[in-house]
């Protein structure tokens, strides 16, 4: 298969889909069964400001480790 961007882009969406799992589980460690609820309350804007300067500030070494995994291919 042509290594197009469409490509490129469908092998990222697949990596923060497994990303996204492997998160979630770590989510599902702490919160056990209430995982979802808190998820979506955070997705909501009810916990953390979702501003750019924000996340920013609050982005630990982890994250940026993985950000820079699934972003450079």
């Amino acid at each position: 298969m042509k290594n197009t961007r469409e490509v490129q882009l469908a092998e990222r969406i697949i990596q923060l889909d497994l990303l996204r799992d492997e998160l979630y589980e770590e989510l599902l460690v702490t919160f056990g069964w209430r995982a979802q609820e808190f998820l979506r309350a955070v997705q909501n804007s009810q916990f953390i400001d979702h501003s750019p300067n924000r996340m920013k500030t609050t982005e630990t070494h982890h994250d940026a480790q993985w950000k820079n995994e699934v972003y450079s291919n």
